[in-house]
């Protein structure tokens, strides 16, 4: 008998817990749709700042992008740093975003770690800004 109590609540518990597959919708974007937002700049958004160089843009409208972590005991002392690619390519540190040009730049997308890591590989410990031109 306890069994079966046993056996109903996981089967209730579990039930709940799955939910079905709701998709909440707003206007014509679902919530599971890819979305731009925090983790990405558009081009529209570039040509509003008064910045020339990307690094200087990205810094005003998305500082968090730019936020890295100094020496680690665990790299042997190294600086952990984000990395850049641009069209795919990687390019370097973030220095290399005061090189670009912001309005060349079609879109910044920001990947955390763990997205950079699997696209990319290891060594991406601050994650990436994949700058993708016009």
């Amino acid at each position: 008998m306890r069994i079966n109590h046993l056996l109903v609540s996981v089967l209730v518990v579990g039930g709940c817990a799955t939910g079905g597959t709701h998709t909440e919708t707003t206007g014509t974007t679902s919530a599971t749709s890819p979305r731009s937002g925090g983790d990405v700049i558009t081009s529209d958004e570039l040509a509003k700042v008064a910045h020339n160089d990307l690094y200087a843009a990205i810094s005003q409208l998305r500082p968090t992008f730019l936020v890295t972590r100094g020496a680690s005991s665990l790299g042997g002392g190294a600086a952990e740093v984000v990395h850049v690619y641009v069209d795919g390519v990687p390019r370097g540190d973030l220095q290399t975003l005061r090189q670009i040009n912001a309005v060349d730049v079609k879109e910044v997308r920001h990947l955390s770690a763990t997205e950079a890591t699997q696209r990319f590989g290891t060594g991406n410990t601050m994650g990436a800004i994949l700058v993708t031109r016009k």
